[in-house]
């Protein structure tokens, strides 16, 4: 069943003293369950002046960094939510704050509920969190920005804090998207490990997943392959097409594979991303899809990018159809 969305946004301006007319920008107003929606505000941070960024009341999250930036990505979780974020602002002239609204509107999906001794059914049951619901399939397409709580938020190799985070991912790149306003830029510089890579998990709780929590249940789905499509752009200190590998499944750290195991794992090869779009697939066919903690994984080498990579990537989805015969 596809669950469609409507969000309506409605900005307060509260000044608190004499900064100017501020405004906030919101990139889409009608997102899917999971979908980023970005916000901006017209004013930059400086040595006198801060900005924060809060979710006052609703179900969703921030993906990425909160203070002191211009430009966030915040994804909804269910429909029929209200959700209040605030901007606030504080310069040496006063304290402003801006209020965004969100009202997500559409049929929440109904959780399965239990017979009872009468042979009715309990629809006050809830469904076990180990089992989310899945939204908007549409003509075997499953996208995965709309499957419950998959985030890229698995970050290895050069990605990560302690190797210097000389590799980063921009959920909310605007430039040249393939269909979206806002897809993924993944940029790496040449780290200290040789490389990086960012996984899409399934995170009900917390803020990572390596298998500490099962993954989506989409073996019902009949799903033959994984689909992304991808471009990629020079390094800013040039060198040649940028290489990236991409994976579907497995990322269940050992401490957790004998209790929640991947059910499959799948890898293609380094592939030269050239400037166009392209899509790019992996073949799902005999695997089984009961419990995928990681559906998609991007990575990238200092070996395949001695001088640093720029990889863009959109409309990554779950396809009913088999890869075709050519890759």
């Amino acid at each position: 069943m596809r669950i469609r969305l409507v969000v309506m946004f409605a900005v307060v301006l509260l000044p608190i003293g004499a900064l100017g007319q501020m405004k906030l920008k919101v990139d889409k107003e009608k997102p899917i369950a999971g979908e980023i929606v970005t916000i901006e505000v017209d004013v930059h941070p400086g040595p006198n002046s801060t900005i924060s960024w809060t979710k006052e009341s609703g179900d969703g999250e921030f993906v990425g960094e909160t203070i002191d930036q211009s430009k966030v990505s915040f994804r909804p979780k269910k429909a029929g939510d209200t959700i209040n974020i605030a901007c606030e602002i504080k310069t040496p002239d006063g304290d402003f704050r801006l209020r965004t609204k969100l009202v997500v509107s559409g049929q929440a999906s109904s959780p399965p509920g239990k017979t009872l001794a009468n042979g009715q059914i309990d629809s006050s049951a809830s469904p076990p969190p180990s089992q989310p619901a899945v939204h908007a399939q549409v003509a075997g397409i499953l996208a995965l920005e709309s499957i419950d709580y998959i985030v890229p938020s698995g970050y290895m190799g050069d990605a990560m804090s302690e190797n210097g985070e000389t590799a980063q991912l921009d959920p909310g790149h605007t430039s040249n998207c393939h269909s979206h306003s806002s897809c993924y830029s993944l940029e790496y510089k040449s780290g200290k490990v040789g490389w990086a890579a960012f996984a899409w998990q399934r995170v009900p709780e917390g803020s990572m997943n390596w298998g500490e929590n099962p993954g989506a249940d989409l073996s019902s789905g009949g799903y033959q392959s994984l689909r992304v499509w991808a471009r990629g752009e020079l390094s800013p200190t040039g060198g040649t097409p940028p290489k990236a590998q991409f994976k579907s499944g497995g990322n269940v750290a050992p401490k957790y594979s004998s209790s929640n195991a991947a059910s499959y794992v799948v890898a293609g090869p380094t592939v030269e991303l050239g400037a166009t779009w392209k899509e790019y697939c992996l073949s799902l066919e005999g695997k089984s899809l009961k419990n995928v903690v990681s559906p998609f994984t991007v990575v990238v080498t200092k070996a395949g990018n001695p001088k640093g990579a720029v990889v863009v990537l959109d409309d990554i989805r779950f396809s009913k159809s088999p890869c075709p015969a050519s890759q």
